[in-house]
Parts: C-alpha cells; sequence; structure tokens
C-alpha cells in the first residue's frame, strides 16, 4: 500500500505534462477560438462593416477602372471632343470615399449638382483619391498630368492623416532645425521604426482580418467611452501628428519638423497654382474631433488645449497668401452640428461608424454642396 501510494502522484508533476506542451495547447485554443470568431464575423451580414481588402472599404464594394481609379471607364465617359468642363479631384481615402458607395463620393456629388444647375456646361469630375496616399503622391499625381491641357480645375482635398504621411520625408531629412540631432538619435530612430511597424502591421490586420477590425474598433470605442483609454498625442506617425500637440514627450525640434511639413506641402501647393493652367481648390476635412465640444465628437478623449496646430486653419491660411480658391468644409460641419444639437436638423454622425476620419454619406453631401458654392461663385 506504502509503494503503490508513493507512485501514485496526484496532481500530476510538470514531468508528467511539460510546460511547452501546455503553452502549445494554450496557443492552439486561442488560434482556435479566433478562427471561429473570424468565420462568425465573416459569416453574419451585420458585421460586413468591417470588411476592407481589395474589393471592400468599411464594408462598401468597390470597383477600379483600368487606370486605378475609383471611377468608370474614362473612354466611356470623357468626349473626345473636348466639351466637358473636367474636373480632377485629388487627395487620399475621402476623396477615394472610403466606407462611402461611389454614387455618394462628394466628387461625384458635385458633378451631380453641376449637371443639374442652371447651366449650358457639361461637367465630369474625375475620383482621384487613393487609400492611403500621403500628400506628397497626391501633389505628384497632379503634377503627372497635362496641366496645360487638363483639367480645368483640380480639387484637392486635404485631412490630417494624409498630413501627418509627409512628415516621414521631413523626418527623414531634419536639416536646419534646431535641436535636429535629437530626431537623429538612435533612440529616436528606433522609436521611429517601431511605430511605424505597428501601424503597418494594425493596417496589414485591418485589410485581412474582421476579428481584429472588430476587437479594435468596438473594445477601443467602449474604453475611450469609459475614459479608460485616451489617445496618444506624442505619436511620431499618424494622424496626431498634424496637430503639433504639447505634451511632456515633445520638444521644439519635434514641433519644428512639423512646422517644416507644413512649409514642404505649402511649396508643393504654390507650385501647382502657379504653374498650373487650371484653376486649384484647397478643400480641408476636419477630423470629427474638430466640429464641436460635444463628448460623443472626441470620443477618443482628445484634449484640444494642447493642441498647437489646427490642420484646417493652417491649410486655409495657405490658401489665402497664394491666393488659392478655399472651401471651408469645416465651417460648414461645425454649423450643421451646431443645428443638430439645437434640433433644428435631424442627427447625424457625419462619420463613418467608429470612425473619426472618414466622412459619411451626408458628410460627403455638405462637402459637395461647400464646393458647388465656390464653383457658382467663381463662375467656373
Amino acid at each position: 500500500m506504502k509503494n503503490r501510494n508513493q507512485n501514485s502522484q496526484f496532481p500530476p508533476t510538470s514531468s508528467s505534462y511539460p510546460i511547452i506542451k501546455i503553452f502549445f495547447l494554450n496557443i492552439a485554443i486561442i488560434l482556435f477560438l479566433i478562427a471561429s470568431f473570424e468565420v462568425y464575423l465573416r459569416s453574419d451580414k451585420r458585421f460586413d462593416h468591417y470588411k476592407n481588402d481589395a474589393q471592400f472599404t468599411h464594408g462598401v464594394k468597390t470597383h477600379l477602372n483600368s487606370l486605378g481609379y475609383r471611377d468608370e471607364e474614362f473612354s466611356e465617359v470623357i468626349k473626345s471632343d473636348g466639351s466637358q468642363t473636367l474636373i480632377f479631384a485629388a487627395g487620399g481615402s475621402n476623396t477615394y470615399g472610403s466606407g462611402v458607395p461611389w454614387e455618394n463620393v462628394f466628387v461625384k456629388r458635385v458633378q451631380y449638382f453641376l449637371n443639374h444647375s442652371q447651366t449650358e456646361k457639361e461637367y465630369y469630375a474625375i475620383n482621384g483619391g487613393g487609400q492611403g496616399k500621403p500628400i506628397r503622391e497626391v501633389i505628384d499625381q497632379i503634377n503627372e498630368l497635362n496641366l496645360g491641357t487638363f483639367p480645368k480645375i483640380i480639387i484637392l482635398s486635404i485631412s490630417a492623416p494624409i498630413i501627418s504621411k509627409m512628415f516621414e520625408l521631413s523626418m527623414k531629412n531634419p536639416v536646419g532645425l534646431d535641436n535636429s540631432k535629437t530626431l537623429d538619435s538612435p533612440l529616436f530612430n528606433l522609436k521611429w521604426i517601431m511605430e511605424d511597424f505597428f501601424l503597418s502591421l494594425h493596417v496589414w490586420l485591418h485589410h485581412h482580418t474582421r476579428s481584429y477590425a472588430f476587437i479594435d474598433q468596438e473594445l477601443r470605442t467602449r474604453l475611450f467611452k469609459m475614459k479608460l483609454m485616451k489617445e496618444r498625442l506624442d505619436k511620431i506617425n499618424g494622424a496626431m501628428m498634424a496637430y503639433a500637440f504639447q505634451t511632456d514627450k515633445t520638444n521644439e525640434a519635434y514641433n519644428g519638423l512639423i512646422l517644416k511639413t507644413y512649409d514642404r506641402i505649402e511649396e508643393k501647393i504654390s507650385s501647382i497654382h502657379n504653374e498650373a493652367n487650371s484653376t486649384l481648390i484647397l478643400m480641408g476635412i476636419p477630423m470629427r474631433f474638430m466640429i464641436s465640444d460635444n463628448a460623443i465628437d472626441n470620443l477618443r478623449n482628445i484634449d484640444k488645449e494642447k493642441m498647437k496646430i489646427d490642420p484646417m486653419e493652417k491649410i486655409k491660411l495657405m490658401a489665402e497668401k497664394h491666393g488659392i480658391l478655399y472651401a471651408d468644409l469645416k465651417k460648414r460641419l461645425v454649423r450643421e452640428r451646431k443645428n443638430m444639437a439645437s434640433g433644428k436638423t435631424k442627427w447625424n454622425d457625419l462619420y463613418i461608424q467608429n470612425d473619426y476620419a472618414h466622412l459619411n454619406a451626408r458628410g460627403h453631401e455638405l462637402a459637395a454642396e461647400v464646393l458647388f458654392k465656390i464653383l457658382q461663385a467663381n463662375g467656373l
């Protein structure tokens, strides 16, 4: 009896069930649960708005023409006799129309307004927007056009996310800045590399899985609402950079680099304005937390008191300085939100679900209205 008790060990020792086996078993269980959740999200149409891939953007099916534009085939809609007034809309994902059906994007809505106004002209607006495009690529795309003859009107929409992507160019060349050595330090470069890697991984997971998109948006939204989470204001990539938030982790060299980024953007915009035989219109697209002080518009609890730059005001001042037409969408969105708050108009988020950067169909409609008024007022 004694020998039997000595040989039967309970609970089992680690030698009976090695830790490595338990580890891999737990990993397998977690992967199985994630895969099951992924299958569930993909099979239930209620979660289609998390679909992001080559054919869908925030659940909305997209189609690109043979030249890679989210538009119709130009050979079928653009007349060879030059009788149409052509508009080229350049920009990032808002111009592209992320999360919005093609016909509701402001590019096509302003085309509709123009063609249904009391004018004998016929207009065609080309959607030249691209997902995740930095502003330097947007401007290079404009420069590749035959600006001597095409198009007559260029609409360049600018938002904080595409401004921030210009930061990388400045980051690689911080010449002429005080304290530029701080930016060139191994620690800062390592931080840049790590944040850039995790941002790229974040984007990849959003575009290839629904479970990550669901957890990222739903969980983070709830944590923001419960004030258990705040947006990081010291990121060296992402939209927050464009606002130059003053935090204990930022310094004069960092802020100087942001200002230099705006200077480079201004140089490129003024070059287009001066060299193109086209009318240039700038339109700033504000992020949601900038259109009101209502908590529902600032779910990420961003401390606007720490903001040193309002990107929309910065772009507006650039336009005024160089005599460029400016479509003040921020002013229109602020007024619309005030009307909603007072009950004059029906409530609408103006931005797509769980998003603070991309306009929804109503937001695009307001953008088209602002552009239409600018075009009418200037006889275009």
